[in-house]
């Protein structure tokens, strides 16, 4: 964890640092280029492995998203390119705006039709994506019970989401 935690500050001051080679031509920084820059930031770190993961162009126009894997696979560790290839950004985009769950909410609505309880103008909408053998989505079944005697003015939406493994 304070590897990630070095890799996080140590990501947000990179863009101090000069690229190391411009970007391709497509705007993406080439996977060479990111690993010279990991080597760069973290080489005196002889224990510390990394394998790039993706890089893609980002939601963000101009910018790329690279993924790196530290460490393994499940410690993912994601940060932003400018096209110049001279700064990198470290943090999640994040909707913004007056309303910015809007878009996800009108998804939500259009796209998630099962079976629902509560007002259907409720102020306060909950969509449960559960699996039916799912020992840990059965566990939220107190909480969520709670919230909806506490909230009374709230609608659930149960969306059947089975996990691979079930059938």
């Amino acid at each position: 964890m304070r590897r990630l935690c070095a890799l996080a500050f140590v990501l947000l001051l990179a863009g101090n640092v000069p690229a190391q080679k411009k970007p391709a031509s497509s705007g993406l920084p080439s996977e060479a280029t990111v690993n010279s820059f990991m080597r760069r930031m973290f080489g005196w770190d002889k224990s510390l492995n990394w394998a790039v993961a993706s890089i893609r162009p980002s939601e963000i126009p101009g910018m790329a998203e690279v993924t790196v894997a530290v460490g393994g696979p499940q410690n993912l560790t994601r940060f932003y390119v400018s096209a110049d290839g001279r700064h990198a950004v470290v943090g999640d985009v994040i909707a913004f705006g007056a309303d910015p769950f809007k878009p996800a909410r009108e998804a939500l609505e259009r796209k998630a039709k099962g079976a629902a309880s509560g007002p259907a103008d409720a102020p306060v909408t909950i969509w449960e994506f559960s699996d039916l053998q799912c020992p840990h989505c059965k566990a939220i079944q107190p909480t969520l019970q709670r919230l909806l005697t506490d909230l009374p003015d709230t609608r659930l939406v149960f969306e059947e989401f089975p996990l691979p493994m079930h059938e």
